[in-house]
């Protein structure tokens, strides 16, 4: 019995093997390879025309016009595209976390190393729950005033240190540590590691601040410099991978932070809660590394400029202080000090001479004004009157003059004041009244 057939030494038709059958002897290339699963996945009938729900995530457009987006549900995740053609005619768009169902064909980016749905159809379900979550914890926060402008700290002028929470091997780490000593190599970084995507990220993340503020507690507590800044974030992701973000006890504990906080997740189209919340937010690491300090060049630059100016006003002033000083030089005064002084010593001789006689003339006058009050007083002086032989009788006991006959009665002791002094009397009588 023949197990195989004889060999053919002149065959008229020669078989060639099947390139795409798996030959264990050959190394593939990766072409090959790809082009193998290309060909066996977008020669199934099966996947010329199917429909796949999921949320959608990642979504973004190329300026070419073709959408590029993912649909995700909660084990999976699909890349798919929609080229101009179809996207134009598209009645309804992809929006990030809503749920719906896309129909197309599947096929192989060779490029890429990736199979994607090329989709030509798309209708609504409603929104993904991971986006309804997101949405119901930021208009929650947002009611309690967590992300009001008003309460935003503005970023230290030159910062001393800056606290970076991130991941310790990831890219967004060493994008910003790049930065930093190539822009501001005086700023002194300080890394609080933590996982930055799945269940146990938002705690980590929370751990890792916690970490930081303790660190500057001590530092100050010491006399040193303590923090000045905080960057937290990532690199790129999809939506879910971005969730961790998302978690309110982080928001919360972002907005307690003793010192400004830069929010820089992902690229400049994602957006998570936390970037609401932080003081500033930042489209990427690399760009929170440039906004946290300001480069040193352009401090250089700023103090040149300043010493620039301040040297020119110097110059300025000292010519001016020269110019006045000239001035003041040419003037007589400057020239001839001693003319002055003789000026004034000869005005107030003047002034010494005028000031005598006034005096003397008004001396004068005095005197004159006195002898005349003089002369009226002696002329009203009653002894002057009794020396002439009148008399002033006055009640011993009242005191009081006595001017009418009336006033007194017999008994009445009386002093009767003459020139040399008093005469004491007594009234013997009353006198008749007429």
């Amino acid at each position: 019995m023949l197990l195989f057939p004889p060999l053919m030494l002149d065959p008229d038709i020669e078989i060639e093997p099947d390139p795409h059958a798996f030959q264990p002897d050959k190394v593939w290339t990766v072409t090959d390879v790809t082009n193998r699963v290309k060909t066996l996945i977008e020669q199934d009938p099966g996947l010329s025309g199917v429909s796949v729900r999921g949320e959608v995530t990642n979504l973004s457009a190329s300026k070419a016009g073709h959408i590029y987006f993912g649909l995700k549900d909660q084990k999976s995740y699909l890349k798919c595209v929609a080229f101009r053609s179809d996207a134009e005619k598209l009645t309804v768009k992809p929006t990030d976390g809503r749920e719906i169902v896309a129909t197309g064909r599947l096929n192989v980016w060779p490029a890429g190393g990736s199979y994607q749905l090329v989709v030509n159809r798309i209708q609504d379900v409603g929104l993904g729950a991971l986006w309804l979550e997101f949405e119901e914890t930021r208009k929650k926060l947002a009611a309690e005033g967590l992300f009001d402008e008003d309460i935003k700290r503005p970023l230290p002028m030159y910062p001393r240190q800056i606290g970076l929470v991130t991941s310790r091997t990831g890219a967004a780490v060493r994008d910003m540590i790049r930065i930093f000593n190539e822009r501001a190599p005086y700023v002194k970084l300080v890394l609080s590691p933590s996982l930055v995507q799945g269940d146990s990220a938002p705690e980590s993340l929370i751990g890792a601040l916690n970490l930081l503020e303790l660190w500057s507690e001590i530092e100050r507590s010491e006399g040193r410099d303590g923090l000045d800044l905080i960057i937290i974030g990532r690199g790129g992701g999809s939506f879910e991978d971005l969730a961790c973000f998302n978690d309110e006890a982080l928001v919360r504990r972002i907005r307690e932070t003793d010192v400004p906080v830069i929010s820089a997740v992902g690229h400049e189209v994602d957006f998570t809660i936390i970037d609401f919340a932080s003081d500033v937010r930042a489209a990427t690491p690399t760009q929170a590394a440039q906004i946290a300090a300001p480069s040193a060049d352009e401090l250089m630059g700023e103090v040149a400029s300043l010493l620039m100016d301040l040297r020119g006003a110097v110059e300025i002033k000292i010519e001016t202080y020269r110019t006045s000083v000239g001035n003041l030089l040419s003037r007589p005064v400057y020239r001839r000090p001693l003319d002055r002084v003789n000026n004034l010593r000869q005005n107030i001789d003047a002034l010494s001479a005028r000031s005598g006689r006034a005096a003397w003339n008004h001396l004068k006058f005095l005197k004159q004004e006195l002898l005349s009050s003089i002369g009226r007083l002696e002329s009203l002086d009653p002894t002057v009157i009794l020396s002439r032989g009148y008399s002033l009788a006055f009640n011993r006991e009242s005191g009081k003059l006595i001017s009418r006959t009336g006033q007194v009665m017999e008994g009445t002791l009386v002093d009767l004041r003459v020139s040399d002094g008093y005469i004491k009397m007594r009234v013997e009588e009353e006198t008749e009244r007429p």
